[in-house]
């Protein structure tokens, strides 16, 4: 019997967050250029789709977005599909609960017709589309932090204004 036919292995980019960094804090240092491993966790106890971001040796030092975990674990349930998360920012802490992040940028690695699909599921996804963030937000420019304005900044300056 023959083997299934594997197309051509393609990629795509997304910028995003390593969540939970707040937790692995003590034991691992980010250093912007850093290559990680995106790992399928189903035996995680809060969250059976998560998927961690492993070291080189397997240790678990954080986690992709909730809002694209269950997207990003059915594409790496097929073989060949497999995805990285490269640090290209300093630790940063948005606010709104979600301690230490960092900003990064995930390769995802598959056959163009799952890429294809996985970015039609992201980019349909307005809880997805959420845990994206701009290329360069989060990122220190210059010794300034460039992000997004936030509704907290549009009321102060609106305060500033009176």
């Amino acid at each position: 019997m023959a083997s299934p036919q594997i197309g051509r292995v393609e990629s795509k980019e997304y910028y995003s967050w390593m969540r939970g960094h707040h937790a692995y804090k003590d034991i691992f240092k980010p250093v912007i250029g850093t290559s990680l491993t995106l790992q399928r966790e189903p035996e995680n106890a809060k969250d059976p789709h998560a998927v961690a971001i492993v070291e080189d040796t397997g240790r678990i030092v954080g986690h992709i977005p909730l809002a694209l975990s269950r997207i990003v674990l059915s594409f790496l349930k097929r073989a060949n599909h497999k995805a990285t998360a490269e640090i290209c920012g300093k630790r940063i802490n948005r606010g709104s609960g979600l301690g230490l992040e960092l900003p990064v940028i995930y390769k995802i690695y598959g056959e163009r017709k799952y890429l294809d699909r996985l970015d039609e599921l992201i980019h349909g996804s307005e809880t997805a589309k959420r845990a994206l963030r701009e290329k360069d937000e989060g990122i220190l420019i210059d010794g300034q932090k460039k992000r997004k304005s936030t509704k907290r900044d549009k009321d102060s300056l609106k305060k500033q204004k009176k």
